[in-house]
């Protein structure tokens, strides 16, 4: 058996860039995420090396569910109050059964407002495409004003259960 798990880093930093806070936390691949995985690698299905990172928002949220998917996510919602689409994360090369990314995906804020945690994504924009992990802040929501940056690095690791 194996296990597959992510972990985000999320820093938050103010106008000046100076950092306000710096979290680590678990996420848990979503159940469309883990098919892909098999899809890819098994049947044939096409892959994918663009990724985006959303972050959840505080309003309208009740729980995360295994079975959410980029376009059917009742417990929750989006958190759009930045500048531009999703922003993109890139992989490095897998070494020990670990990739990361290559640098921070990066939010600048035009709204302040309360996020509850971070997704990760195939797609910049819009619900029709592969959600692939969810996970929410170990210290519970986390509150953003305009002007801040937030940067998120995300990392995935698949062991031996």
């Amino acid at each position: 058996m194996v296990k597959i798990g992510g972990k985000f880093r999320a820093r938050l930093y103010d106008r000046k860039g100076r950092m306000k806070w710096d979290y680590t936390f678990l996420n848990d691949v979503v159940d469309v995420g883990l098919d892909n995985i098999l899809g890819v690698h098994f049947a044939g299905v096409t892959s994918t090396s663009n990724w985006f990172v959303g972050l959840i928002d505080k309003v309208g949220f009740s729980s995360l569910d295994f079975t959410d998917t980029l376009n059917s996510h009742p417990n929750w919602n989006e958190f759009i109050k930045f500048t531009g689409s999703r922003p993109a994360g890139n992989f490095q090369t897998v070494v020990a059964q670990n990739t990361e990314f290559t640098g921070s995906a990066s939010f600048v804020f035009t709204e302040a407002g309360d996020i509850k945690g971070i997704f990760v994504t195939d797609q910049a924009s819009g619900v029709s495409g592969l959600l692939w992990a969810t996970g929410l802040f170990a210290t519970g929501d986390q509150t953003v004003a305009l002007g801040e940056t937030l940067k998120v690095d995300y990392s995935i690791t698949i062991a031996r259960a």
